[in-house]
């Protein structure tokens, strides 16, 4: 798994996606509209924090939204994050680890998922979680037990709170956000034998190119609200869906 200070330059990244099999993608056009040197497509918390990174690098960002307001399905949830050893946890007597929090991530999921991928996920959004707190100096409200936790570990922020300071800092360093503009395609660089930008459309239906010079980062979330894809890989949750 990547480290967050290298994941941006790193190929895996800069060739995401990339593969032999161009005809799956929008060849690259002869002229773009803008480049970058990184999209991020979605404006959730992911995609977001992914541009607080990006700007921290000084890179030349661009995030692309669908919808006209950021957050996406972040501003839905419950806003509980999962992170271990935190100031706040010491300040509150909680004494918890990577090591614990290891150990019951395997526990709830049955020892089918990925020991690395969860050590990768608690070392960086630990780093995340420390921007957000120190740097930014937003403090969760509580912090609580959830998903099979041993000890309190689920912090909690308001997320329109999380979403609106994030959108803040990315403006301010110097991010494009673009909403009302979703991405259509990846498009396909011979040069690069890989991924070399994004076909976009904005709210006027004008499609657009944009050149990612480092690569594309998809933060676009799943598709638990789209009837069609949830009939076709998932029906089931078709009628959880319902239900909610």
């Amino acid at each position: 798994m990547l480290n967050r200070r290298s994941f941006l330059k790193t190929g895996v990244i800069s060739t995401l996606a990339a593969t032999s099999q161009a005809h799956a993608f929008t060849p690259a056009p002869q002229k773009w509209d803008a480049e970058y040197d990184i999209i991020i497509i979605g404006a959730g918390d992911g995609g977001l924090a992914a541009g607080c990174l990006a700007m921290q690098k000084g890179l030349k960002t661009l995030i692309l939204e669908k919808t006209a307001i950021v957050g996406g399905s972040s501003l839905l949830c419950g806003g509980k994050w999962a992170v271990t050893d935190t100031v706040d946890q010491h300040e509150r007597g909680i004494v918890d680890s990577d090591e614990k929090a290891l150990a019951d991530m395997l526990k709830t999921g049955q020892y089918k998922n990925d020991p690395e991928l969860i050590k990768a996920y608690l070392k960086e959004t630990k780093e995340h979680y420390n921007f957000i707190r120190l740097e930014r100096g937003i403090k969760p409200t509580e912090i609580t037990h959830g998903g099979g936790s041993t000890v309190p570990r689920a912090h909690n922020f308001p997320p329109p709170l999380l979403v609106g300071d994030m959108k803040k800092y990315v403006l301010e360093k110097g991010a494009d956000l673009k909403l009302n503009t979703p991405a259509e395609r990846l498009v396909w660089d011979n040069e690069l034998e890989g991924i070399g930008g994004v076909k976009a459309k904005n709210k006027d239906g004008q499609i657009l190119y944009f050149k990612a010079k480092k690569g594309v980062l998809l933060a676009a979330g799943g598709f638990a609200m789209n009837p069609k894809m949830l009939q076709r890989f998932n029906p089931l949750m078709l009628k959880a869906q319902a239900r909610a």
